[in-house]
Order: structure tokens, then C-alpha cells, then sequence
């Protein structure tokens, strides 16, 4: 662990979970935003 942390952490979530969100981060607000994104079908998916 980071010695510079000043908190214990309690519990992780990890890129498996978040693959389904957007994350915004405000650092100014002190905020967290997790938006819900549609699930990509093979129709809809956009593909380059």
C-alpha cells in the first residue's frame, strides 16, 4: 500500500464491472459519475 494514502480501503471494483459505465471524474466538486452505457449488439456496435 501507498504510504502517502491516509485511508484504508474497504473494497475494489474492478474494469470487468466499470466496462458497462461512463466515469466521470470532478476533482473541483469532490464528485463521481457513473452513467450507464447501452449494451452494444453486434447491430448497433461501432466497429472501424
Amino acid at each position: 500500500m501507498i504510504h502517502s494514502m491516509d485511508k484504508i480501503v474497504k473494497g475494489a471494483i474492478g474494469g470487468s464491472l466499470l466496462k458497462h459505465f461512463k466515469v466521470t471524474i470532478d476533482y473541483n466538486s469532490q464528485l463521481i459519475k457513473f452513467d450507464l452505457t447501452p449494451k452494444s449488439t453486434p447491430s448497433t456496435a461501432n466497429i472501424e
